[in-house]
């Protein structure tokens, strides 16, 4: 399947000449859900592969397994999430100042990091550990060598993915576009590829802003995939699946009828 060649903050992946490229929104900490909708389409380990919009962690129950087994699959490929950026942030603060921020806490509990505020320092950092080197963005290439589909949480920071990838491999990314990358609100993503689609790639696949799959498109904007349909979120069926799509294509291989449908419209879109 090609083994990537990694440039810290961008993955390039060769062609899978063996089996599927899959790619997955927002996991936050639904590992059995994940799994599930991995069955589903009968993906096989051993010549699959999964790519991940980032926030693999935060708001489900099952973060540890999400960090200490998914991670460790050969076959898994995440692109870092704020989810994940947040949580080595405070890994790096002093226990003190941690603890006494009441704000902080207040802001980490609201976006699902609760479970790791009950950790030791050591165990927080030791979780961090294993977030901090993922890249800020994954791409495949096709047979000419070329990227033929890009992964990142939020958005592209540049209009083209070729000045985007020179950033990258550059390793000099501003504050600017790391906050787009990772922060990018549905607003801004909507205007971006309304008005100017992100050049020099087939697709481009993103998650972080949440949508409802049952009003909205995830193929609204040209070369543009939203990946985020919320299959993590408490007002979803246990029936639901997460949406998995195919790289090569961007079709959804989840069945419509097992799409989530959330129903708390006032839940933030965001984070």
């Amino acid at each position: 399947m090609g083994v990537p060649v990694s440039f810290d903050l961008l993955q390039s992946f060769e062609p899978n000449t063996q089996g599927r490229d899959i790619v997955v929104g927002d996991i936050h900490g639904y590992y059995t859900r994940l799994m599930r909708s991995l069955r589903y389409i009968n993906f096989d380990p051993k010549v699959d592969r999964l790519f991940a919009c980032g926030d693999l962690i935060d708001r489900g129950h099952e973060n540890e397994k999400i960090l200490n087994n998914l991670l460790l699959e050969p076959w898994f490929h995440p692109v870092l999430g704020n989810h994940e950026q947040m949580l080595v942030e405070v890994a790096e603060m002093p226990e003190y100042d941690l603890r006494n921020d009441v704000e902080l806490r207040k802001d980490i509990i609201s976006n699902g990091g609760a479970w790791y505020l009950g950790l030791t320092r050591a165990e927080r950092s030791a979780c961090a550990d294993l977030v901090s080197d993922l890249p800020l963005a994954i791409e495949i290439l096709n047979s000419a060598g070329r990227p033929a589909a890009g992964i990142v949480h939020a958005d592209v920071p540049n209009r083209s993915w070729s000045e985007f990838r020179e950033v990258l491999l550059s390793g000099e990314v501003d504050r600017r576009a790391k906050k787009c990358c990772l922060w990018a609100k549905s607003a801004d993503v909507v205007n971006h590829w309304f008005f100017e689609p992100v050049a020099d790639i087939k697709h481009v696949f993103v998650g972080h802003n949440i949508y409802r799959p049952c009003i909205e498109s995830p193929w609204e904007f040209l070369g543009l995939v939203r990946c985020d349909s919320g299959a993590w979120h408490p007002t979803t069926s246990e029936d639901c699946l997460f949406m998995l799509f195919d790289a090569v294509t961007a079709n959804c291989l989840t069945p419509h009828t097992l799409w989530p449908d959330w129903t708390d419209v006032q839940h933030q879109a965001v984070a």
